[in-house]
């Protein structure tokens, strides 16, 4: 269908139509011009979108063990939506709670692990110890000279044996005890890790809003990546529309647009241009637009079909003629002193069923009726 037929298919609902004053003459009948208001507007196509809308997609799978929100219900940020129960995850938990617990055990000061390296401090310390007293016997007694060269350095020898193995005991212990407390430290981030997976099993709202669809019911195998919801911001409803790419240069964003929803086919709803895309989809060549819903809707539905006009241009008061009285080069046929006559006219706004007329006639001009 050519897209002039399609739009002018599409307008009617506007009823803007002449109704024209018919003159009977000698020729027949003719028309006279009116004056009116005259609006111009671009024809959209599109629905109700909820602002700010998204899809709530799985982070994890299993199966979806409850519902805590109805469609349509009001939910809060942070508010629980969804549980979806895995045994493997469970399971996975489970375990990073235990070896942590048995990490910090094994950290602790009174841990099995610690014991041996412990006591091998303590001995080394109480032979150390007696090896210090023996040293300083033996050195008083080499100074007196009351002791053999031979003993005297074998007491010097345990003394440095037994101080250096103190020592070395004393830095295993401290290792090891290092060791448990990076073991501890690794468990826990295991824990934490397991426990941020959990919390995908917990499917909360990041922001107030409408839950306005659920993708799974209860008892339903959840994958990652499905689709569990659909909600919107608080904030109102948009009009998701298209416009066809020839008439971008007409748009500006602050136009008034007038929304016909088919869900409420008796009723006119006010709309505000808000966003102009600037992408032309290649499959249809139309572009997205966006505009305000003003008016209050009956009911907070998303994804209602609609047609709309964005408003171009508006004149009150002006010369109107119906669109098919003229002829190329901005002509009409005039009936004068019981003559046709061709006169030239200067255009202004245009709709697919009027024209404004600006000079070339005025309101007393009969206009000669089209044949056929």
């Amino acid at each position: 269908m050519p897209i002039m037929q399609h739009l002018s298919n599409k307008i009617t609902f506007w009823g803007y139509l002449i109704f024209p004053v018919l003159v009977s003459c000698g020729n027949g009948e003719t028309l006279s011009p009116e004056i009116k208001s005259l609006t111009e507007a671009v024809y959209a196509s599109g629905y109700i979108q909820s602002r700010g809308e998204f899809e709530l997609t799985a982070q994890s799978e299993g199966i979806l063990k409850k519902r805590f929100v109805e469609e349509g219900d009001y939910v809060d940020a942070g508010q629980e939506l969804f549980e979806i129960a895995s045994t493997a995850q469970e399971a996975r938990l489970a375990n990073a709670q235990n070896l942590y617990e048995l990490a910090s055990k094994n950290s602790g000061d009174n841990s099995p692990l610690l014991a041996e390296a412990q006591n091998a401090v303590q001995l080394t310390w109480e032979k150390y110890q007696a090896d210090s007293i023996n040293y300083v016997r033996y050195t008083n007694l080499w100074n007196e000279k009351a002791t053999s060269q031979a003993k005297y350095e074998a007491a010097v020898t345990a003394f440095n044996s037994s101080k250096l193995s103190w020592i070395q005991s004393k830095n295993n212990l401290e290792n090891r005890w290092d060791q448990l407390k990076i073991e501890r430290d690794q468990a826990y981030q295991q824990l934490l890790s397991a426990r941020e997976e959990s919390g995908f099993y917990t499917v909360r709202a990041e922001q107030p809003g409408t839950f306005f669809q659920s993708g799974k019911e209860p008892g339903e195998l959840v994958r990652k990546g499905d689709l569990l919801a659909v909600l919107g911001m608080e904030g109102g409803f948009i009009a998701n529309l298209k416009v066809d790419e020839q008439d971008i240069s007409r748009l500006k964003t602050g136009q008034k647009v007038m929304l016909k929803i088919d869900a409420y086919p008796d009723s006119m709803y006010e709309a505000k241009l808000e966003k102009i895309y600037t992408k032309v989809d290649p499959r249809d060549q139309m572009l997205r637009v966006d505009a305000a819903v003003q008016d209050q809707l009956p009911g907070k539905y998303t994804g209602l079909a609609l047609e709309a006009n964005i408003v171009t241009r508006e004149k009150d008061s002006v010369l109107v003629i119906q669109r098919n009285l003229l002829m190329e080069g901005d002509s009409i046929m005039i009936e004068k002193d019981g003559k046709e006559k061709k006169v030239k006219v200067e255009i202004g706004l245009r709709t697919l069923s009027e024209v404004e007329v600006l000079s070339g006639i005025d309101r007393n001009t009969k206009l000669i009726k089209p044949s056929g």
